[in-house]
């Protein structure tokens, strides 16, 4: 499955995740980009992710900062092997 991105964001604090799809992570690398971030998380099972976000609305991640992100389930393209 591929999801973009920018897709992928942390709920809003004590949402229930009306967003339908979380993965748990932990923040590896953090990258600040002008008015972009790119935050690179990784799974507990080695799963390497990347999310992109405005910075000005981004939360501070540092490594190894828990995260949990979601995204709609109209945002997953399936991929073939």
């Amino acid at each position: 499955m591929a999801v973009r991105p920018e897709k992928l964001t942390p709920p809003p604090p004590g949402s229930d995740s009306s967003l339908g799809n979380r993965i748990d992570a932990a923040i590896r690398e953090t990258i600040y980009a002008g008015s972009v971030s790119t935050w690179i998380p990784e799974t507990a099972d080695g799963l390497e992710l990347k999310v992109l976000s405005q910075s000005r609305i981004v939360e501070r991640r540092r490594a190894g900062d828990a995260v949990t992100l979601a995204w709609s389930p109209e945002h997953t393209v399936p991929v073939a092997d």
